[in-house]
């Protein structure tokens, strides 16, 4: 008998996507460098120059391509190990978008903006969670941990 999706089993998974890439320096460096950073850049200069109209315009070029971009990596990834929940990964995120969609259409508002913003990087988050390009180095970096705790 195949296993069947349970709402507490699609939490279960969910939190372990947002955990476990927690531990590795490599992860962060690019999430806050690359996807923060670099990425937001457009964003960060709008931060300095107080034109709230061109600040919230920015948030919302920037939420909506870090949001549409984790969609399409959550519904084309493979999920092996749990093939079961690859529809409430994929629906869940759809919904996300949509959402986005929704308040980048339809809100002026920054602080909206800005909520839509950390929605779009925990949906990053999720979505490369077990992302090898960027994981490369957890193994490495677990080693170099323990090596530095002895």
């Amino acid at each position: 008998m195949s296993e069947k999706a349970t709402f507490t089993g699609f939490l279960s998974l969910l939190k372990e996507r947002i955990k476990s890439p927690y531990q590795d320096p490599g992860y962060w460096f690019y999430f806050v460098a690359i996807i923060i950073i670099v990425g937001g850049l457009g964003f960060w200069v709008d931060v300095f120059s107080f034109d709230r109209q061109k600040l919230i315009q920015s948030l919302n070029t920037y939420f909506i391509a870090i949001l549409a971009t984790s969609t399409v990596d959550i519904s084309l990834k493979d999920y092996d190990n749990n093939k079961v929940y690859k529809k409430s990964f994929q629906l869940g995120s759809y919904l996300i978008l949509l959402i986005g969609v929704l308040v980048f259409s339809l809100s002026d508002n920054l602080l909206v903006k800005v909520v839509a913003t950390i929605v779009s990087w925990l949906t990053w988050w999720i979505a490369n969670s077990d992302n090898e390009a960027i994981l490369g180095g957890r193994l490495n970096s677990l080693m170099l941990l323990e090596t530095m705790k002895k």
